[in-house]
């Protein structure tokens, strides 16, 4: 997967290719996306679309809450004839939304602006947005999981955040290390990994690092009774024993930006964020996400900016603001408000955008370097992915709260997913 990584970063040069703005009567597009603290990104590129674009309005929806909310949002809002004009689906939600008809191929777009090489598009890095050989989405946002570390929380434990653990075994022992600190300085959790959410990703995160995949490669047959399965929920289970404490991920995020958690698996794209919130209370380390098989590997997170507007001149219109918000200053502007990688070359060029951002930024760079072993992000075949999500989340839950046994929890799994594939 060398040639996603390479693509990944290669991105969209977009800023003197974008068409010029319609004459014609002005258009209001409404846009939906998820992940509500991320408004504030949003507001900022608008500014600058609606100033290159000025009879282009935007109307942005109520967020959902993550992307698997703002599916379900679109499965219904397709049944009523009500969807937005442009939608941000993460990456495991364009199967889904193509099978349904819900978002617009976009080749003959991009074809009609010269093909991926004259936009700056490197064909690869368009594949997270493919299904069954067509377009269906520009890459927007794209992340890596990693490993979250409090310093000082680390030398307090008798740890050295120079020499920080790259494998499982010494993350957790480190975890429980940094967990026995609790009550000495307040309510402290040693480490904590979140298995919650966005189609479960972290879980397949896991999995992939582990060399299979919960389906096998033509998705006939369901392969969670693996010996790598059962690794993996290992791991979280280990995870729920080194002082991991059921909360929401919000929750969780607000207890590691408290000070209050040692160690936390989680998304890269909420580094910025952490570093603003954090500032110089405590110091923050991070690491790469562990890969026990030498196939192991990592899906990329975030999400791909599509269309699902059917008229032509909103179509026009639509096509404009998916290459503005991956051109090279929206892509900055994603970049500088989370913890992000680009999708545009053109943005990590110049120096007026984020030039020497990753050489001034290095713990960015701890997620860029994961690119040379990324893959996509998994989804489930068939009309029941977002309730599959679910199904697994609650045995997760359950394993982490040490409810039920690795074994148990494998089982469980399994039982669960059957009945909702296609039969």
């Amino acid at each position: 997967m060398k040639a996603v990584g390479r693509a990944l970063a290669a991105g969209a040069v977009l800023g003197s290719l974008w068409a010029a703005p319609s004459q014609g009567a002005d258009v209001t597009l409404d846009i939906a996306y998820a992940v509500p603290h991320h408004r504030q990104m949003y507001d900022q590129s608008t500014a600058l679309f609606e100033a290159a674009y000025p009879s282009i309005k935007l109307r942005y929806l109520n967020p959902a809450a993550d992307y698997d909310a703002l599916a379900q949002d679109a499965l219904r809002q397709g049944m009523i004839g009500t969807l937005p004009d442009v939608m941000f689906h993460g990456y495991a939600r364009v199967k889904l939304m193509a099978e349904r008809g819900l978002v617009v191929p976009l080749d003959g777009f991009l074809a009609a602006d010269g093909g991926p090489a004259a936009l700056g598009y490197a064909p690869a890095s368009l594949d997270a947005c493919r299904y069954k050989g067509k377009l269906y989405g520009i890459p927007f946002t794209t992340s890596t999981p990693i490993v979250y570390f409090n310093a000082d929380l680390v030398r307090k434990a008798g740890g050295d955040p120079d020499h920080l653990p790259a494998d499982w075994a010494g993350i957790l022992e480190l975890g429980r290390k940094i967990d026995a600190l609790d009550g000495r300085d307040g309510p402290i959790q040693g480490a904590v990994f979140d298995y919650k959410g966005n189609g479960n990703w972290s879980f397949l995160s896991l999995l992939s690092s582990l060399g299979t995949a919960p389906m096998n490669a033509d998705e006939s047959k369901l392969t969670l009774d693996t010996p790598q399965t059962l690794r993996a929920l290992e791991i979280l289970h280990d995870f729920g024993a080194a002082g991991q404490v059921d909360m929401t991920r919000n929750q969780w995020r607000q207890a590691y930006a408290s000070g209050t958690m040692g160690i936390f698996v989680n998304t890269s794209s909420i580094l910025t964020e952490y570093q603003k919130q954090i500032g110089d209370r405590f110091e923050i380390r991070t690491m790469p996400f562990p890969l026990e098989s030498k196939d192991g590997r990592v899906p990329v997170g975030g999400a791909c900016v599509t269309m699902s507007a059917k008229d032509p001149e909103r179509q026009k219109a639509a096509w404009n603001y998916l290459k503005f918000m991956t051109g090279p200053e929206a892509q900055t502007i994603v970049v500088r408000f989370t913890g992000y990688m680009p999708n545009n070359v053109k943005a990590i060029e110049d120096p007026a955008l984020l030039g020497n951002y990753y050489r001034d930024n290095p713990l960015q760079m701890t997620a860029v370097k994961q690119l040379s072993v990324a893959t996509g992000w998994y989804s489930f075949p068939g009309d029941n992915g977002v309730r599959i999500s679910k199904e697994i989340e609650e045995v997760l839950t359950k394993l982490g709260t040490l409810s039920v046994t690795p074994a148990e929890a494998q089982k469980q799994l399994i039982e669960r997913v059957s009945p909702l594939l296609p039969q």
